[in-house]
């Protein structure tokens, strides 16, 4: 029994199977990884698919931008992210996690009836004092006092570091958004 000769390709037919011209064939040969090619010019077909294989997955897990993607990571990171997202969901449902701005809120009206309630309060108890001097005295130390203690809780309800971590998050949701307007072609993620 004869021995089979291994299948070659010419270069027409080789890049009929790229889908590129000749030309293009012969350009693919001198840059970096170029498909297997015999001493006569032609192309085994089994090394020539073994090699038009690797380029095509290589083709699949890179992005628009030129950068390699692993799939499985890429993937790990989406389940990630969407537990997460599920995660913060089901805190707000069962009150576990409050939104700030929802916080702010409550507490900017509280405040604001604790200030009005607690500015009224001097002139109020000055009434109760006969004396005139007592009562201007009174009067004027009740407020100094009561400005002092106004002083003390105008801030809002939030501890320094959340409030370092918010502006943070705005600033970064901020520079997103400018990236997104800038690039018509970003797509969101959720």
């Amino acid at each position: 029994m004869g021995q089979t000769q291994p299948m070659v390709l010419t270069q027409a037919v080789a890049a009929a199977l790229l889908g590129v011209t000749a030309r293009r064939l012969r350009q693919l040969c001198s840059e970096a990884d170029p498909p297997p090619k015999n001493a006569d010019g032609q192309f085994d077909a089994a090394q020539f698919g073994v090699w038009l294989r690797a380029r095509a997955q290589a083709a699949v897990h890179q992005g628009e931008d030129g950068e390699s993607y692993n799939y499985e990571r890429e993937r790990a990171r989406l389940t990630k992210e969407q537990a997460d997202k599920t995660e913060l969901e089901n805190g707000l449902l069962r009150a576990e996690i409050v939104r700030t701005d929802l916080i702010e809120e409550h507490w900017s009206a509280m405040c604001a009836n604790f200030r009005a309630r607690l500015v009224a309060l001097p002139n109020k108890l000055a009434a109760l004092v006969a004396d005139i001097t007592a009562r201007r005295k009174f009067m004027t130390t009740a407020q100094t006092l009561v400005h002092e203690a106004l002083g003390e809780v105008e801030q809002d309800a939030l501890p320094d570091d959340v409030r370092k971590r918010r502006a943070r998050e705005a600033s970064r949701q901020r520079r997103s958004r400018a990236a997104s307007a800038a690039d018509p072609d970003a797509e969101s993620m959720g």
